[in-house]
C-alpha cells in the first residue's frame, strides 16, 4: 500500500506517492505532472480534471474552476461576489447559505454546492491514483493554505470522505514545502537554527513563512500572506489592457461577450508565461468576435509598467513574517522560492532586492507542496518507517471562548483568548470552570478583520453537560480540555468534574496495642486495679490527604462540518454519478471504436486490402460500412454500448476472411524473410567442414529457398516439387553409396519438402471438395490420389535411407575407432608363459632378460594408458561435436518447417489463378 500527498491548488493539483524509499510525482492520462482543478457538466456525463479543460471555452458556462476558493464560504462573502465570480465560469448561487453553482447537467438544471464540487475533483484524484497503483483506498494528506479557516478546512475533509479519501492530515502548503526541505537534509544544525524563508506566489495566492530547522524538526515561526494575488491577477490587468486595445483597433468590445473574454483569458494566461522567458510574445486569435481575427503583442516590460500595482503589494507579507517572528532580515540564513509565479522575472529582483540576498530555488516549484505531503502521510502512516522528524506549525487566527456567566459569581469573566495568533499546532489546554449545571461554550475567531472576507467568525458551540453540585451542594470543579489538532481544526476533547474529599482512617489494632502500653491500667493519669471495669472510648481516628475524583461529563459539539446523513446522502450520489460516467465512457469507447474502424476499414479496402478481396466482397463491404457509418450518425448517435458493439462486430465479421488474407501472405512474407536470412546466415558461418567434395552433392537453404520461389508461378503439377524432391532423395542415396556422412543439411531439406507437400496436398483436397462443378471436382480428386500415392512412395523411400544413413554412421563410427585402438596382439596374455625350466641355461638367459622385460612393460603399458587417455578425450570431443550436429538439425529442421506456409499459401494461389483461368475460358466459349 501506497501512501499520497495531494497539493490541492486553485489552478492544478500535483500528486505524489512515497512507494518504494522513495516520493514519485504522478502522471494523469495525458501523462501531465499535474492535473488542471477543474469540473465541467455536460448533457451526458461530468468532465473532470483534464477533459474538463478541453471544455473550458467551449462549454464555459458549465465549467467550475478555482474550487479551492469557493470550499467552505458563504455566498455573501464580498471576496466570492467581487472576485471569484470572474474566474469560476459557472454562475453562482446560494445553496443553504454555502456558495454553489448552477449547471446544466443531463439535460436539466442542477446545483451543487462547493464542497460536492470538490468531491468530484477529489475522485478524479483518487481514480488518477488508484489506475497506477492499487485499487484500495489510499491514506492521503491535503494541502491547504495557511489561512484556510475552521469551516474551509472542515469542507476539505467533508469533500475527501464524499470522495472516499482517508484523510489522515489537513496541511499548510508552506509548512509542507518546509517539510520536503527540510527531511532530506543531513546537515541541519543541532543547536542553533536554521532559519529560512519560504515565499510562495501561485495561481491566486501569495503567502510567506519562516521556518527554524533544526536536526529532527521544523518550527514555523510566522505566516503571512495576500489572499488575492498571484498569476490570474497579472493575467487580469493583461485582459483588460487587450480589451481595450481590440475596442480602439478592432471595434470590438469583448467584456460585452462572455465567451470571447474567456477566450482571451486563456490566451493571456500562456502570454505571460511565454514572457517570463522572452523579451516579447505574441497573440493570435481567429475569429474572436464578429467573425474578427485578433493579431497583436506586448512586451515584458509594458506588462511590468502595468502590473506596477501588484508589484508594489510584494513587501508587505515579507515585512509581516519578519515582524510576527520578531526577526529581522540579517536573521534570515535563505530564501526559498516555490510557485509557477516566481519564476516571473519582475518578482524574483524584487523579492532578492527586499532581503538583499540571492534567491534560492534548491525545491521544485511545482511539486515540493505534493511532496511535502507525501512526506507527512508517510510519517502518519503505521505501514511506513520514516526518518523521525517532529513538525510545529501554527494557526494564523487567535480563537477565543465565551460562555454565560453564573448568577451566583460576581464580575465572572465570559470570555477568554484559549489559542492566540501564532499558536503552536497541533496544541492542547484545559480550562476551569465553577458551575452547579450544565452550560454551554461558544467558540469564534477573536479577530474578524484578519479573516477573509467577511467570515463567520462562528467556529462551533460545545454543550457541557450532566453537570450538578458537589456533596455540600457547592460548585463543582469542572475541567474543560480544549485542542487544535493536526489539521488545525478546534475540538472540545474532554470534559470531567474534579472532586476533592477527605477522608478518615480506623487507626490499626497494632498501633492502639503500642499506645495502649504506655498507659496500661490508667485512666486519665490515675491506676486502677485489674479488677475495674473501666468503660472503652471509642476507637480514635485520624485524617489523611485529600482524594481527588474525576468524573466524566458528556459534550455535544456543533459545527459547520455536515452530519452522518447528508455525508451518506452526497456519498450515494456521488458514487450513483462515478458508476454513470463510467457506464457513459464505455458506451462512448465503444462509439469511437466502431468509428474508427469503419474509416479504417474504408481507406484500407482499395488500398491495403485490394488484392486480397474479390470484386464482391469489396462491394459488400463496402456498402455495409457506408450504412453502418449512416446509422452512426443518425439513428445511433446516442445508443447502448451493445448496439455499438454488435455494429462492430458484424463489420469485423465481414472483414474477417480479407483481413485474414492479408495477414496470411504478411506472414508468408515475414517468414520467408526471416528464413532467406538465416540461411544466409547458415551459409557464411558455415566451416570447411562443409566444404568438401561431398558438399557438392547437397542442395543449400538458400538454393532451396530460390528454387522454392521460382516454382511458385508454375503448373500445379510442379507444385507437388516432385522433381526436387526426387532429385533431394537422389542426392541423398548417393552420399549413402558414397559414405559421405556430411548430409544433415539435405535431411532438413527433404523434411521440410515432404511437410509442405503434405500441407499442400490437403489443403488442394479440401478446396476440391468445395468444386461445383462435378467434372471438375472428380478430375481434383483424381489427381489428389495421384498426389497422395506419390507422397506416400516418396516418404517410405525417405524413411528408408534415413535408416540405411544411420547404419551407415554407425559403422563408420565403429571402424574409426577400431582404427584408433591400441593394439598389443604381439605381447602375450602372460608375459611368462615362454618361460622354460627343462633348461639351465634357458633358465638363466631368462632370469636375465626378465628385468629389462618388465621395464619395456612398464614403458608399454604407460603408452597403452597414454593413448587410451587420447582416444578417451577424442571421444568426448566427437560427442560434443555429434551434440552440435544435432542442434543443428534441429534448427534446420525447425527453420524449413516454417517454409510449410510459404510453400501452402503458394500453391493456393496457383490453384485459386488457375481456377479463374478455367473461368475465363468457359466464358470465352460461351
Amino acid at each position: 500500500m501506497s501512501v499520497v500527498g495531494i497539493d490541492f491548488g486553485s489552478y492544478k493539483t500535483v500528486i505524489a506517492v512515497a512507494q518504494r524509499g522513495n516520493v514519485d510525482i504522478l502522471v494523469n492520462e495525458v501523462s501531465n505532472r499535474s492535473t488542471p482543478s477543474m469540473v465541467s457538466f455536460g448533457s451526458k456525463n461530468r468532465y473532470l480534471g483534464e477533459s474538463a479543460k478541453t471544455q473550458e471555452i467551449s462549454n464555459f458556462k458549465n465549467t467550475v474552476s478555482c474550487i479551492k476558493r469557493l470550499i467552505g464560504r458563504k455566498y455573501t462573502d464580498p471576496e466570492i461576489l467581487l472576485i471569484e465570480k470572474d474566474y469560476v465560469g459557472a454562475q453562482l448561487v446560494d445553496i443553504n447559505g454555502q456558495v454553489g453553482v448552477k449547471v446544466n447537467f443531463l439535460g436539466k438544471e442542477e446545483y451543487f454546492t462547493a464542497t460536492q464540487i470538490a468531491a468530484m475533483y477529489f475522485t478524479k484524484i483518487k481514480q488518477t491514483f488508484q489506475k497506477e497503483q492499487t485499487k484500495s483506498i489510499p491514506d492521503v494528506v491535503i494541502s491547504v493554505p495557511s489561512w484556510f479557516t475552521d469551516s474551509q478546512r472542515r469542507a476539505i475533509l467533508d469533500a475527501a470522505e464524499i470522495a472516499g479519501l482517508n484523510t489522515l492530515r489537513i496541511m499548510n502548503d508552506i509548512t509542507a514545502a518546509a517539510l520536503s526541505y527540510g527531511i532530506t537534509k543531513t546537515d541541519l544544525p543541532e543547536d542553533k537554527s536554521r532559519i529560512v524563508c519560504f515565499v510562495d506566489i501561485g495561481h491566486s495566492n501569495y503567502s510567506v513563512s519562516i521556518v527554524a530547522f533544526k536536526k529532527g524538526q521544523l518550527t514555523v515561526k510566522s505566516s503571512a500572506c495576500d489572499r488575492n494575488f498571484g498569476g490570474r491577477d497579472f493575467d487580469k490587468i493583461l485582459v483588460n489592457y487587450f480589451a481595450k486595445e481590440l475596442l480602439d483597433k478592432y471595434k470590438i468590445d469583448i467584456n460585452s461577450n462572455t465567451k470571447a473574454k474567456y477566450r482571451m483569458t486563456v490566451a493571456v494566461e500562456k502570454l505571460r508565461k511565454i514572457l517570463s522567458a522572452n523579451a516579447v510574445a505574441p497573440i493570435s486569435l481567429e475569429s474572436l468576435m464578429n467573425d474578427v481575427d485578433v493579431n497583436t503583442l506586448i512586451s515584458r516590460e509594458d506588462m511590468e509598467k502595468l502590473s506596477q500595482c501588484l508589484f508594489n503589494r510584494l513587501a508587505l507579507p515579507l515585512k509581516e513574517a519578519l515582524d510576527n517572528a520578531g526577526m529581522t532580515i540579517a536573521d534570515i540564513d535563505s530564501i526559498e522560492m516555490i510557485g509557477g509565479c516566481t519564476r516571473m522575472p519582475s518578482i524574483k529582483e524584487k523579492i532578492s532586492s527586499f532581503f538583499g540576498k540571492p534567491l534560492s530555488f534548491t525545491l521544485n516549484q511545482d511539486e515540493a507542496i505534493a511532496r511535502g505531503c507525501a512526506f507527512a502521510c508517510a510519517i502518519l502512516s503505521p505501514i511506513f518507517k520514516v526518518r523521525e522528524f517532529s513538525i510545529h506549525d501554527l494557526t494564523l487566527y487567535p480563537i477565543q471562548f465565551s460562555w454565560e456567566a453564573s448568577n451566583e459569581i460576581c464580575d465572572e469573566e465570559t470570555s477568554l483568548i484559549v489559542f492566540p495568533k501564532n499558536n503552536v499546532v497541533p496544541s492542547t489546554k484545559i480550562l476551569t470552570f465553577y458551575r452547579k449545571e450544565s452550560f454551554t461554550i461558544e467558540a469564534s475567531y477573536a479577530d474578524p478583520s484578519n479573516l477573509p472576507g467577511s467570515f463567520n467568525t462562528w467556529i462551533g458551540r460545545y454543550y457541557i453537560k450532566n453537570v450538578v453540585p458537589d456533596a455540600n451542594n457547592d460548585f463543582s470543579i469542572v475541567k474543560v480540555r480544549a485542542r487544535l489538532n493536526l489539521n488545525g481544526l478546534l475540538s472540545i476533547e474532554h470534559a470531567y468534574v474534579v472532586e476533592e474529599q477527605e477522608i478518615e482512617e480506623v487507626i490499626s489494632k497494632e498501633e492502639l496495642i503500642d499506645k495502649e502500653s504506655k498507659d496500661e491500667g490508667k485512666v486519665n493519669g490515675v491506676a486502677f486495679p485489674d479488677s475495674m471495669d473501666v468503660e472503652q472510648e471509642k476507637p480514635e481516628t485520624r485524617k489523611v490527604k485529600k482524594l481527588v475524583k474525576k468524573t466524566d461529563l458528556s459534550v455535544v459539539s456543533e459545527n459547520v462540518s455536515l452530519n452522518l446523513d447528508t455525508l451518506k446522502i452526497l456519498k450515494e450520489r456521488e458514487e450513483a454519478m462515478i458508476l454513470e460516467d463510467k457506464i457513459i465512457a464505455n458506451t462512448e469507447n465503444q462509439k469511437n471504436a466502431l468509428e474508427e474502424y469503419i474509416y479504417d476499414m474504408r481507406s484500407k479496402l482499395y488500398d491495403v486490402y485490394a488484392d486480397y478481396a474479390s470484386n464482391e466482397e469489396k462491394v459488400g463491404l463496402e456498402k455495409l460500412l457506408n450504412e453502418t457509418e449512416k446509422w452512426l450518425y443518425d439513428e445511433g448517435e446516442d445508443t447502448t454500448k451493445a448496439v455499438y458493439k454488435s455494429k462492430l462486430d458484424d463489420l469485423i465479421k465481414f472483414a474477417a476472411p480479407i483481413v485474414k488474407r492479408k495477414f496470411d501472405a504478411d506472414e508468408v512474407e515475414r517468414l520467408a524473410r526471416e528464413e532467406r536470412e538465416m540461411a544466409e546466415k547458415a551459409q557464411n558461418q558455415k566451416t570447411e567442414k562443409y566444404d568438401s567434395k561431398e558438399d557438392n552433392s547437397v542442395c543449400t537453404e538458400n538454393d532451396f529457398l530460390e528454387q522454392d520461389t521460382a516454382q511458385i508461378p508454375s503448373a500445379p503439377d510442379t507444385a507437388m516439387k516432385g522433381s526436387n524432391l526426387k532429385k533431394d532423395l537422389n542426392s541423398f542415396q548417393l552420399s549413402i553409396t558414397d559414405n559421405i556422412s556430411s548430409t544433415l543439411p539435405l535431411q532438413g531439406q527433404i523434411t521440410v519438402s515432404l511437410n509442405s507437400l503434405s500441407r499442400t496436398i490437403h489443403e488442394y483436397e479440401t478446396m476440391s471438395k468445395k468444386e461445383m462443378n462435378i467434372e471438375k471436382q472428380e478430375k481434383a480428386i483424381s489427381r489428389v490420389k495421384e498426389f497422395k500415392k506419390q507422397y506416400t512412395e516418396l516418404k517410405e523411400k525417405f524413411d528408408d535411407l534415413k535408416m540405411k544413413y544411420k547404419q551407415m554412421e554407425h559403422l563408420n563410427e565403429r571402424n574409426e575407432l577400431l582404427e584408433r585402438r591400441v593394439y598389443t596382439n604381439t605381447l602375450s596374455e602372460n608375459p611368462y608363459e615362454n618361460i622354460k625350466s627343462n633348461s639351465l641355461n634357458e633358465q638363466r638367459n631368462s632370469n636375465l632378460s626378465t628385468s629389462d622385460f618388465l621395464k619395456n612393460t612398464d614403458s608399454q603399458l604407460d603408452e597403452f594408458l597414454g593413448r587410451g587417455q587420447a582416444i578417451l578425450n577424442d571421444l568426448i570431443e566427437q560427442k560434443l561435436n555429434m551434440k552440435q550436429v544435432q542442434r543443428e538439425i534441429y534448427n534446420i529442421e525447425k527453420n524449413y518447417t516454417r517454409q510449410n506456409i510459404v510453400l501452402g499459401r503458394s500453391y493456393l494461389y496457383i490453384i485459386f489463378f488457375l481456377f479463374n483461368i478455367s473461368l475465363a475460358r468457359l466464358n470465352v466459349k460461351n
